[in-house]
């Protein structure tokens, strides 16, 4: 693997530890803050996502300036002061700190993932894409295999402010890897305004649709599904953690398998076509879970599913990334809007639904969302993109 490579995935792997240890305790927390409050979790989400999609080519502009070693680095200190913000939350202050935690992350955001999905796409290897990317999920999830009852553990003994503190020193240990990875000569061209007009011109339709899908169906699993868990465990966190571990402790192995799969002479788009479907069944039967067993089964096969679904999918979307050229950067920016426009409507829709259904009932949007990734098709030449006139 190239240098970049291996320094863009220590750093991503020691960032997870932290991200991991919140994982979907975070969700979990601010349900408990606001007093079992949805609507106003939801709205914490939905604002940090919007804030964020909005603002996505002014990240670019600020690599333009400054570069992605220097933004990638720059970001974990957001990453940091974010968890600083919910480290001192309260009832009684949330309203006051709420607004500097949500611009804290947005900013990690920013600084973040538009360099980190640029470097994955220069540095990856373009013939062995999905074994890399399912290199860089399976080490997630062996991470995950930990975390999860560590975080409960943590937060049953000694509350969320440890767990809080622990994912902030950890997060700033990235640090030292981001040091070594390669600067890219790679500029964002492309006025605000003239990005906006790519996202929606006619033939970027079916990929601004299909990342928006993406980022819908994944924002039910990050941010409905812990706390529908939550609920049937009877807010015991411990219980949640230890079925948590076991659930991703199963998936690791078929992860790998479906990346050394991905690279072969099958091809991403049916892997991506049978996942989808397999997914949205997983969602369907998700509805109907009561006891922690059946949470256990149910989802170590959605987990699965999605892992067939997504690795292919994320495969396609770096070798589209990739295939652009100079318009890498612009792409991967697309990428970014258009994923956060997913979340922010779905977002939305869970919040109306649930004002008069219960949580369960919107896992039906997550089914409907996985159906839509298979609108994602691979181009290779580099000028697929061919952007509009200026």
């Amino acid at each position: 693997m190239a240098r970049g490579f291996m320094a863009l995935y220590t750093g991503k792997t020691i960032s997870n530890i932290a991200v991991n240890l919140l994982g979907m305790f975070l969700p979990i927390f601010l349900y408990t803050l606001f007093d079992g409050n949805f609507t106003l979790v939801a709205l914490q989400f939905l604002l940090g996502y919007l804030a964020y999609g909005l603002s996505v080519p002014i990240g670019g502009f600020f690599l333009n300036r400054y570069g992605f070693n220097h933004s990638l680095r720059l970001s974990t200190f957001f990453a940091a002061s974010s968890f600083a913000f919910l480290y001192f939350m309260r009832p009684d202050n949330v309203l006051y700190l709420l607004p500097f935690q949500i611009a804290a992350t947005t900013l990690y955001r920013l600084l973040f993932w538009l360099p980190f999905h640029v470097d994955f796409a220069e540095f990856s290897d373009a013939s062995k894409r999905g074994s890399e990317i399912s290199f860089f999920d399976a080490t997630v999830n062996v991470i995950g295999i930990a975390t999860p009852i560590l975080a409960g553990f943590i937060i049953t003994r000694y509350g969320y402010d440890a767990l809080f503190a622990l994912a902030m020193i950890i997060f700033l240990m990235a640090l030292v890897p981001y040091h070594f990875i390669p600067e890219i000569g790679e500029r964002f061209s492309w006025s605000y305004r003239r990005t906006v007009r790519e996202l929606f011109v006619k033939r970027n339709r079916k990929p601004t649709l299909a990342f928006m899908a993406d980022g819908a169906e994944e924002i039910v699993g990050y941010l409905v599904w812990p706390i529908v868990i939550y609920q049937l465990l009877h807010g015991d966190l411990l219980k949640v953690g230890i079925i948590s571990t076991v659930i991703v402790g199963a998936t690791v192995i078929l992860e790998l398998a479906v990346g050394k799969y991905t690279d072969s002479r099958f091809g991403k788009e049916k892997l991506v076509k049978y996942g989808s479907i397999l997914s949205a069944i997983g969602w369907i039967i998700k509805i109907f879970i009561a006891t922690a067993f059946q949470i256990f089964i149910v989802d170590t096969y959605h987990k699965f599913t999605k892992i067939i679904m997504r690795i292919p999918f994320a495969a396609m979307a770096y070798e589209r990334a990739a295939d652009r050229g100079h318009y890498i950067d612009e792409y991967t920016v697309l990428y970014e809007m258009a994923i956060n426009m997913g979340r922010v409507l779905m977002i939305l829709a869970v919040m109306v639904a649930a004002l008069f259904i219960s949580l369960q009932w919107t896992f039906l949007f997550g089914a409907f969302a996985s159906v839509f990734l298979n609108l994602l098709r691979v181009k290779h030449h580099p000028h697929a993109l061919r952007p509009i006139a200026a």
